[in-house]
């Protein structure tokens, strides 16, 4: 994973969004203390701070990877990234699915099932796409409020974490939070879809 370490790949890098959910008629999480963990294993993976112990984190995905937008429901997870290349964001999709099925294993009688679908991995076509983008995945909650489950409040309300980098975005309307909301408050009329957001 030389894009890791040098600037080798940039040519590579781009907006990336990926769709986590369990086979059809399932969910993906049975408890809201599995999603609670998933979470916490995405800020741990993604924060600065796991650069100082190599040993746990040795994939630095901070160096290659900074999360915009994320949603997590029951029923699946919707990541938003910016990553150096395709390669770096499927290393922290398995990374962090690994570490889930262990949770699952140590936690409950099961894992996840062996026929889930693979992760849905789509790069997107450029910075205003994933700006759209970040209106679908924060429109799949039911109330645009915040939640610890979505990464709404980082765009509205100052939440704050070095584990979202969200400024390539933000710099597009100045970081003005009402201009946001405005915009995903119309992004839902129609109703936003993938497709859609496909700009």
């Amino acid at each position: 994973m030389s894009s890791f370490y040098s600037g080798v790949m940039i040519r590579n890098a781009g907006y990336f969004y990926i769709h986590l959910k369990a086979i059809k008629g399932r969910r993906f999480f049975d408890y809201n203390d599995d999603r609670a963990f998933f979470l916490l294993q995405i800020q741990e993976l993604l924060s600065h701070r796991g650069l100082l112990s190599p040993e746990e984190y040795p994939l630095r995905f901070p160096l290659a990877i900074d999360l915009l937008a994320f949603s997590v429901l029951p029923s699946g997870v919707r990541l938003l990234m910016y990553s150096l290349d395709r390669e770096s964001a499927n290393y922290f999709i398995q990374d962090l699915l690994g570490r889930f099925r262990l949770h699952l294993r140590q936690h409950q009688a099961y894992a996840l099932p062996k026929k889930t679908p693979s992760p849905q991995l789509k790069k997107l076509h450029g910075v205003h796409h994933a700006l759209a983008m970040t209106a679908y995945i924060h429109t799949r909650h039911e109330q645009l409020s915040e939640t610890p489950y979505s990464s709404l409040g980082f765009y509205l309300y100052d939440r704050r974490g070095d584990w979202m980098r969200i400024w390539r975005l933000t710099r597009l309307y100045k970081n003005n939070p009402d201009t946001y909301l405005d915009y995903v408050v119309r992004s839902q009329q129609p109703r936003f879809t993938e497709t859609s957001a496909r700009g």
